[in-house]
């Protein structure tokens, strides 16, 4: 409730019962399905799942060295606890990953829905539920096992906590604690746990910095025993060289924010859905303007998530990084809506549900199919070639089903490649044609011998199809 009159709806519906926790449950269900199937149709992971694969392995090998990551440690320790299912490799760690995630998903939209349909009715609530659990980038990003279903679900746990009571500040102040340590720009949050703690009581913000700061504290601490480094951003620190902060001067960074926020603003058609994007632009609008009722309770975390979708392009834009704020956009955005008669909200669903189809469509074709080479070579080397056995290669997805370590999370130049291949344990190299990093020469006088694909993977020629190099030592050539 953040109006202590209304709530944001004008009659919030506090006695939903069996009926509310029915629509919940069958939108659990659907979520769930929809992530499944969705998990089933991807070929490969997007690139970080392999680092949260090794991190998370790491955790249940013991000891403290998968802290050493640039990754935030909450998903991988989570994964640690559940995988690997049902067998012992990479793709079976993977697999645990995608249960996790579209359970944390499901859950997510469930509570969006319950929470929603108590103050701002059920049409804007279902609006919401739908949005979120068939949206293509939040299926996308539980097929793949990465973070953003578990900061969708902590974020919601937060919201439902702010909508249903307007003295709430232990809840939101756990949940957005936890947030930092799934994703780093879950620090964007913390000022609005503060200010409820505050308004609360004074006496309540000291608590209240404790559950947030603490967990993120406690990170960083950690890590710096293990790796020595006092970076508060290990990732953004890690990715420095890539942001508008190294082009060089003042005009540059500009440019480069320019163009990576163009391209950031119509990724926002599918990474937050094609009407319920343009729709947050109004809802932030209305909440500016407004200033009073439901939008003051709404300004200072409207003016959060702002700010934290303005920084991404500083580094790089990708749809992607939209899903984790997807719950709290959908709130800003439908909340203008939520003193509409019923029937105008049953309009709005009804266009709402039909701008969903095309993604919705999406969830039930192929992913990265394109990937199905790296795929099958990866599983051919690790069954051919000894555990100890080096590869050298630019492609993650490769790696990862292969069995060898990530890649670091960043671009890799031919000098590294061929830096990777004259290492003495090295036994094979793998890379793309088109990206010219091999040097066939300098490879054979390192003992390495070109070896068609079709060698590996019979004759049907899928080194054509993605274009895959594939460079062995004499020593240890695969029968």
């Amino acid at each position: 409730m953040l109006d202590p009159e209304k709530g944001l709806y004008q009659k919030p519906n506090r006695n939903m019962g069996s009926r509310g926790v029915g629509w919940a449950t069958l939108l659990f269900w659907v979520a769930l399905g929809l992530r499944l199937l969705s998990s089933f149709a991807t070929v490969a992971p997007d690139r970080d799942t392999a680092w949260y694969v090794h991190m998370a392995q790491g955790a249940r090998r013991g000891g403290d060295s998968w802290l050493n990551a640039v990754f935030p440690p909450l998903h991988p320790f989570l994964l640690s606890l559940l995988g690997p299912f049902p067998g012992s490799f990479p793709e079976d760690w993977w697999f645990s990953a995608q249960i996790l995630c579209s359970v944390q998903g499901a859950l997510a939209v469930a509570l969006l829905f319950w929470a929603l349909s108590r103050e701002m009715g059920p049409y804007l609530a279902l609006f919401a539920a739908l949005t979120l659990g068939l949206g293509f980038v939040s299926c996308g990003t539980a097929a793949d096992g990465l973070t953003e279903p578990l900061f969708q679900l902590l974020l919601v746990l937060g919201l439902c906590a702010c909508l249903s009571n307007l003295n709430a500040w232990f809840l939101p102040s756990l949940a957005f604690g936890l947030l930092p340590i799934v994703r780093p720009e879950g620090l964007a949050l913390l000022p609005w746990a503060w200010w409820r703690s505050w308004r609360r009581s004074p006496i309540f913000l000291i608590p209240s910095l404790v559950f947030t700061l603490g967990p993120r504290i406690g990170y960083l601490v950690l890590r710096y025993q293990v790796s020595g480094d006092a970076s508060l951003f290990p990732k953004g620190d890690f990715m420095w060289h890539l942001s508008a902060f190294s082009e060089g001067g003042v005009v540059q960074g500009l440019q480069h924010w320019g163009r990576e926020a163009g391209s950031f603003l119509f990724q926002g058609f599918e990474g937050v859905g094609l009407l319920a994007w343009p729709l947050f632009f109004l809802g932030v609008v209305w909440i500016w303007r407004e200033r009073q009722g439901a939008a003051r309770g709404l300004f200072l975390p409207c003016s959060l998530l702002c700010f934290a979708l303005l920084a991404v392009p500083v580094y790089h834009a990708n749809r992607r990084f939209f899903a984790p704020w997807v719950p709290l956009i959908l709130v800003l955005a439908l909340a203008p809506f939520a003193q509409w008669r019923k029937r105008n909200q049953a309009i709005l669903l009804i266009l709402g549900a039909l701008f969903m189809v095309p993604g919705t469509i999406r969830l039930l074709g192929p992913r990265r199919s394109a990937l199905a080479p790296d795929k099958a070579l990866g599983f051919a080397l690790r069954k051919g070639l000894p555990k100890e056995a080096e590869i050298a290669s630019d492609l993650p997805r490769f790696l990862f089903f292969s069995g060898r370590p990530p890649l670091p999370p960043r671009h890799i130049s031919a000098q590294e490649l061929m830096a990777l291949a004259a290492r003495k344990k090295n036994a094979a190299v793998v890379s793309l044609e088109r990206r010219g990093k091999i040097h066939p020469t300098f490879l054979q006088s390192l003992g390495y011998v070109a070896v068609p694909l079709s060698r590996l993977l019979g004759p049907e020629g899928l080194e054509k199809k993605r274009g895959l190099q594939l460079f062995m030592r004499e020593t240890v050539m695969v029968k």
